[in-house]
């Protein structure tokens, strides 16, 4: 677009030289025009007067004819230099003209000319630094793609899926720990509870004359609910910490995938980047190819 924005300012300075070589081709010949007009009302009036006093002239003279000839032929004489003052006149201005112009045209021409190599030599430059900068691009792009190590990512997500799996299967048998923990306290509790039953109904049949009430008491005083409540804490915690457990491997497994999916991208961006450079390219040239045979057949059409 630059450059052909050159070309269609350079299309108008040629416009406004060839305006101007034909406001002063006009001045020149309103200027000979009104020299001649003055010349020839100079000669003219020498020639009126002249008739005037033939007539009267003749008027006197009717008898003498010899007078009347040498008269009328100083008259064609005179007529015949008119004629040849004005035929000289025209040729002189006319040769002046050209002489002029062509001065002019062949000062326009050479101005036009420098302006053409000039436009020439920007259109070159700016091209060869357009292609330079692609390249220098193209080529920081090329080192940037080699400094990406794709089998030390690979083995980087390698080692990262062996490291869940490895803490996949510390978990796994964390849980099942915890699963054996839980039983056993589970029937140490039932056997705790089953024992201090078991002492209560020896210990109320060695007092049998203890009141109902007190045993009924001792009995109630036995919290199962309490018992029941630490089971299930302990069941909660054993749940929070799975879940952290998963959250955690859950987030690690997404974070892999991101980084999965950025090498992709970053894949297809250098890709697209490349085609969008090598467009551009082949359109510029297009572009410049088209400038030049537009300007030039203008340019030296119109001349020819």
């Amino acid at each position: 677009m630059e450059n052909k924005s050159i070309l269609i300012q350079s299309d108008e300075v040629t416009k406004n030289m060839m305006n101007e070589l034909q406001d002063d081709m006009i001045d020149s010949l309103s200027r000979v025009a009104n020299n001649m007009t003055e010349e020839v009302m100079g000669i003219l009036k020498p020639i009126e007067k002249k008739l005037n006093e033939f007539k009267r002239e003749f008027q006197d003279f009717q008898e003498d004819s010899g007078d009347f000839g040498e008269q009328i032929d100083e008259l064609n004489n005179n007529l015949s230099k008119v004629s040849q003052s004005i035929k000289n006149t025209l040729e002189d201005s006319i040769k002046k003209i050209i002489i002029e112009q062509t001065i002019v045209i062949n000062n326009s021409v050479n101005k036009l000319v420098e302006n053409t190599e000039k436009i020439k030599v920007n259109i070159e430059n700016n091209e060869n630094e357009l292609l330079k900068s692609v390249q220098n691009s193209t080529h920081l792009i090329s080192e940037q793609i080699k400094t990406i190590e794709i089998e030390k990512i690979d083995e980087r997500i390698d080692s990262l899926e062996e490291n869940i799996e490895h803490k996949m299967k510390s978990v796994n048998h964390n849980i099942q720990e915890l699963d054996e923990i839980l039983e056993k306290r589970a029937e140490l509790l039932n056997k705790n509870v089953e024992d201090k039953i078991a002492l209560l109904g020896k210990y109320i049949v060695r007092e049998e004359n203890i009141n109902k009430e007190d045993i009924l008491n001792k009995i109630d005083g036995i919290n199962i609910n309490e018992i029941e409540e630490r089971i299930e804490l302990v069941g909660k915690v054993i749940e929070n910490n799975l879940s952290n457990s998963e959250d955690n491997i859950l987030e690690r497994v997404n974070a892999i995938s991101e980084k999965i999916d950025a090498k992709n991208i970053l894949i297809e961006i250098i890709s697209k980047m490349e085609n969008e450079f090598t467009q551009k390219i082949n359109k510029i040239q297009e572009e410049v190819e088209w400038g030049n045979r537009s300007f030039f057949s203008r340019l030296f059409g119109k001349k020819r």
